[in-house]
């Protein structure tokens, strides 16, 4: 059996001496685990055989995307990926659809999928724990909806001190989430904040092979839920494969 094909989407960035293109060395880091990786071109009109689609971190998403009042706050879009999810992502969802494929969305990503989906997001909200210098500072302590995770999913790997980076100015709370999404993982609100509910933290589709988690994974030292999760998704595009 061929290694699984993952892609992860690629954006401009900035360097020292030449502007860039592609994906951080943590997230080529992180997808390798899974199988081969390429990098996808947002302007690419050809949709690619992947067997896994991994929905990386970036900029703010747009909210005239899900809404027409636009908060002060907002005031750097990514517009490589702006460009991916309005001529791209719904190509790539029919694999989903059909079976072939799967996604994974990381912090902008999980935010984006959300917000494909029909959901919305919480523009500004200031977490507690965002520590931009420490990426990798595990800080914030989770909630489990043990009962949403898939059967085919491996819940030892769920702890009851289960915590996770947050390194983020926009969210996903109760009232954002798209109907198509299940909660897996809440982390509490900032305290006294406009009364809101939990902040979702993880999340999966309800029929298709698509998740995500506001946090990183491939900053963190052994990210084992996350691992699991994409482990689960990438055995089913497989199982549908051979069948």
């Amino acid at each position: 059996m061929n290694n699984p094909l993952i892609g992860i989407l690629g954006h401009s960035h900035t360097g020292k001496y030449q502007p860039g293109f592609g994906q951080n060395s943590k997230y080529m880091q992180f997808a390798r685990q899974f199988g081969d990786v390429v990098i996808i071109d947002p302007t690419c009109q050809t949709v690619l055989p992947l067997d896994l689609l991994i929905l990386p971190g970036g900029k703010d998403v747009n909210p005239l995307n899900y809404t027409d009042i636009v908060d002060p706050s907002v005031t750097l879009i990514d517009y490589d990926y702006e460009m991916f999810y309005r001529n791209m992502y719904h190509n790539y969802l029919q694999r989903v659809v059909d079976g072939n494929m799967a996604m994974y969305g990381v912090c902008a990503g999980f935010q984006w999928l959300n917000v494909m989906h029909g959901g919305t997001l919480t523009q500004d909200y200031p977490f507690e724990n965002s520590a931009w210098d420490k990426r990798w500072e595990e800080v914030d302590k989770l909630s489990a909806y043990m009962g949403n995770f898939p059967d085919d999913f491996d819940k030892t790997v769920v702890t009851h001190n289960w915590t996770t980076n947050s390194i983020h100015h926009q969210g996903i709370f109760e009232h954002n989430l798209s109907n198509e999404f299940k909660v897996l993982a809440v982390n509490k609100p900032a305290k006294d904040y406009k009364n809101m509910t939990a902040n979702i933290e993880f999340m999966i589709h309800k029929d298709l092979n698509i998740a995500g988690e506001q946090s990183h994974p491939e900053e963190r030292f052994n990210p084992v839920v996350a691992i699991e999760l994409i482990n689960t998704l990438i055995k089913r595009v497989k199982n549908n494969e051979e069948n």
